[in-house]
């Protein structure tokens, strides 16, 4: 470990990554050392559901190659968690009891899975999904299995759970929503999706909660609020995430939600940053990779004597959800707005915008996500629409007849 003071950033998920290399952009000669407690460097966590379906190599889903980092001067230490810092002496603690010096440094320590309070946990057939290990212990405890309940259905979970389905499990999703994915879709896209869901092989307990996990001498016992027992091998939990702040609120930072970051990313120490998951910003936590690489860039700028904003970023989730094109964009809850719909039941095609005061605030699409990039554009502009009507919602509308758009 680099014992002289540079630049520390705690944890190498998007934002540590970022954060990094937008320092190093700046500054070439200050050290920079990446703390992170998982072996491995960054890595695409939206593809884990594939290295648990078995069709790659945790190795392939990593960002860049060791040269890439070699490049860049930055000092990797893997495997390491910080457990203190010591803002007064502007040093970070590991848990092996080294002492590692900063002049600024970088909160990048990421999220964890909620954990449901689900009477008889934790049991060992119990998962979360959030790293590599996860997966590979997911995958082991999959073998040779015939059924999992999958607790939640956030965007990741339904992507493990096709993982799983392709494994050759049945797969239960029990959601205390009335429908799947409420952050993202309305009750409309949430039954269509559930609709193709299940001829993938889901299976659905909608507006129901698991209150109880028993293991047994075969499969565990799983009982829900209305009383209905199911009987699975596994169970994968996916009830959201909450920043870990502790490092933070130990050390004296402000901490809400999550660590509590001004615009420039600057937490309540001025030679203190936090990026990501774990930073909360204007009141709300992003939880979104593109968000999380543009505060890390921000933290990084300014951590190196730059000056950069974060603006914010129009909330959007563009994937595919166990195997079923998916985007949700901006405001899709609102009240007061203009809704305009097209469904082709031929094509499985559905999207919904929503507009308000003439200018597109929202959009969900389901099937296929054309247009996607462009609506996105308009929501950020926010050029007046009203005027076009249904033809926003045509594969062949060409949006550069809207006054003001630019791709």
């Amino acid at each position: 470990m680099n014992k002289r003071a540079g630049l520390i950033v705690v944890g190498h998920g998007p934002a540590g990554q970022a954060a990094a290399a937008a320092f190093r952009e700046l500054d070439s000669e200050t050290p920079i050392t990446v703390v992170n407690d998982e072996d491995m460097t960054c890595y695409s966590r939206p593809r884990l559901p594939e290295v648990l379906a078995g069709k790659i190599d945790p190795e392939a889903i990593r960002l860049h190659p060791d040269e890439w980092y070699q490049a860049r001067k930055l000092s990797l230490c893997l495997n390491k968690r910080v457990v203190r810092l010591d803002p007064e002496r502007r040093v970070a603690l590991t848990q092996e009891g080294h002492e590692l010096p900063y002049t600024r440094l970088i909160l990048a320590a990421g999220a964890e899975p909620v954990q449901p309070p689900i009477h008889g946990l934790p049991l060992p057939q119990v998962f979360s999904l959030r790293t590599c290990g996860d997966a590979q212990a997911i995958r082991r405890q999959a073998e040779g299995k015939r059924v999992a309940a999958l607790v939640g259905g956030g965007l990741l979970g339904l992507e493990a759970g096709f993982a799983l389905t392709r494994l050759g499990l049945r797969v239960i999703v029990i959601e205390s929503a009335p429908w799947l994915l409420p952050r993202q879709l309305d009750a409309e896209g949430g039954t269509l999706l559930q609709r193709r869901l299940r001829s993938l092989g889901f299976e659905f307990f909608l507006g129901a909660k698991a209150e109880r996990a028993e293991a047994g001498q075969g499969q565990m016992r799983l009982t829900l609020g209305n009383g209905s027992v199911l009987l699975v091998d596994l169970v994968l939990l996916s009830a959201g995430i909450v920043p870990r702040t502790g490092l933070a609120a130990a050390a004296g930072l402000k901490v809400e939600k999550g660590v509590c970051v001004d615009d420039r990313m600057q937490t309540s120490r001025p030679d203190i940053y936090a990026a990501g998951d774990v930073a909360q910003w204007h009141g709300h936590i992003a939880g979104l990779w593109s968000a999380a690489q543009a505060m890390g860039r921000v933290a990084g700028i300014n951590a190196a004597g730059g000056n950069a904003v974060y603006p914010g970023e129009v909330p959007s989730t563009t994937l595919k959800v166990a195997g079923v094109d998916l985007c949700s964009q901006g405001e899709v809850h609102p009240e007061n707005a203009r809704i305009l719909v097209r469904h082709d039941p031929a094509d499985e095609y559905w999207v919904k915008l929503f507009l308000r005061d003439d200018v597109l605030i929202g959009s969900m699409q389901i099937g296929r996500v054309t247009g996607a990039f462009q609506y996105k554009r308009l929501i950020e502009k926010r050029l007046p629409v009203a005027s076009f009507g249904e033809r926003l919602l045509a594969d062949a509308f060409d949006f550069r007849t809207i006054p003001g758009f630019s791709a």
